[in-house]
């Protein structure tokens, strides 16, 4: 079996890695998700800033990315069975998220007009 990348895809999926927003980002919208509950204020509450501002799973995009960027280095079949079973559960949590917000948040959260999972997608 040839696992060689072709042409420039490993490059490419490095810059997307290391340079791009994939861990940067993961550690931001996690940040973000952490403060929601380190200052007073109710236990729960629509996360804002990044990409939370366009899906609901802000986190779950940047982790689903990083994944990406890694079976892309790899070009193999562990990083697409990570790829794949991150794919699997992730997307049916992002769409119970976003229900939950919408059934909490009601009209306030539907009016943020965010994203399941992939801003300005889906």
């Amino acid at each position: 079996m040839d696992t060689s990348v072709p042409g420039g895809l490993r490059s490419t999926a490095s810059t997307c890695a290391l340079v791009g927003f994939e861990i940067p980002g993961l550690v931001y919208h996690d940040h973000l998700m952490r403060q929601l509950r380190a200052t007073p204020g109710p236990r729960y509450r629509i996360p804002r800033g990044g990409l939370f501002e366009y899906a609901t799973q802000a986190v779950y995009f940047c982790e689903l990315w990083t994944w990406l960027g890694f079976f892309l280095m790899s070009w193999g079949p562990n990083g697409a069975f990570i790829l794949c079973v991150s794919l699997a559960n992730l997307i049916p949590r992002a769409v119970a998220s976003h229900n939950w917000y919408l059934q909490h948040f009601g009209d306030d959260y539907a009016a943020l007009d965010r994203r399941y999972l992939i801003p300005f997608l889906w």
